[in-house]
């Protein structure tokens, strides 16, 4: 640009010129592009080359505001990536920070080592090294926006429980908004054989044990699966077995009012979930049977 305004301003084409010094008007296209680029990328990256020397006060002015402009470029430049890659690690910085902190809890409580142990790995399954405090981003939201939220993230659940997949609409909201998320490690008794029941569970991911009271095994439930329904669809039943953890285990929890208020309002799911009930109050009481004969044989 400089030479052409020179030339049209004076009359004469200016020699001294970078312009001119490297015959750019006599290279093809290409050539042009990548000299032209060349340099604004050493203007910009305020590298000085030999070949970027100039003569004339007009594009010393110009190589001036573009060592300038670089500069600032670079230092935004720099400052973004630094931010996203701070914002990354943040998260992961406040999830050890919080680990630190358990760990001085538990050092201070003097725990024994396994439960240590059983102690972070809650942490690491339920944050996954990201941390975040769930309650103070849910309480801003709307009991609408919640629902949705809800319904989103257990999604998967539904899909996997038949049973609530054929809920209506309305009754599913219902039930999902009031399903309360709890994360079990292995070993954990999550229904203990005998207790009141107040609620009943449904598992999203992990694989749980069923034994009687005696301690025989009946089977194993995986995702997808539930339990613990035979109290509430009995009145005044207690647990009939015992439901162990047998690794980590996310279950949602659904207490007896909203059980009630959902499921007795379609008889059709309430006869199903009956007959799920009965089938497996006798699977059980059939292996307590056999274990109670087994056990009199013995005595005998």
């Amino acid at each position: 640009m400089i030479p052409q305004v020179r030339f049209f301003a004076y009359g004469q084409v200016v020699a001294e010129s970078w312009v001119e010094r490297t015959d750019l008007p006599d290279l093809n296209f290409i050539s042009q592009y990548i000299i032209c680029v060349y340099r604004a990328a050493g203007g910009l990256f305020c590298i000085h080359f030999e070949q970027m020397q100039v003569e004339i006060w007009e594009e010393r002015l110009i190589a001036i505001i573009t060592f300038i402009f670089g500069k600032v470029y670079m230092f935004f430049l720099t400052v973004v990536i630094l931010n996203r890659l701070l914002r990354q690690r943040c998260l992961e910085v406040k999830y050890y920070e919080t680990i630190s902190q358990v760990q001085a809890y538990m050092s201070q409580k003097q725990l024994p080592l396994p439960m240590q142990i059983r102690l972070l790995q809650f942490y690491d399954y339920k944050y996954n090294k990201k941390f975040f405090q769930e309650r103070s981003i849910i309480s801003l939201l709307s009991d609408k926006l919640k629902g949705e939220i809800n319904l989103n993230v257990c999604s998967k659940l539904v899909q996997n429980v038949s049973m609530l997949g054929h809920l209506p609409q309305a009754y599913l909201e219902q039930v999902v908004v009031n399903l309360k998320p709890e994360i079990y490690l292995a070993n954990d008794i999550i229904i203990k054989a005998g207790s009141v029941g107040d609620c009943m569970y449904f598992l999203a991911s992990g694989t749980v044990g069923v034994w009687t009271p005696s301690g025989k095994e009946v089977c194993h439930l995986q995702d997808g699966a539930y339990f613990g329904e035979i109290s509430l669809v009995f009145k005044d039943k207690r647990r009939t077995a015992n439901i162990i953890a047998l690794e980590i285990c996310e279950v949602y929890k659904l207490d007896r009012k909203i059980f009630r208020n959902t499921f007795k309002a379609s008889s059709q799911l309430f006869n199903m979930l009956e007959e799920v009930a009965n089938e497996r109050l006798e699977i059980t009481q059939m292996f307590e049977d056999v274990h109670a004969k087994t056990f009199m044989e013995i005595q005998h």
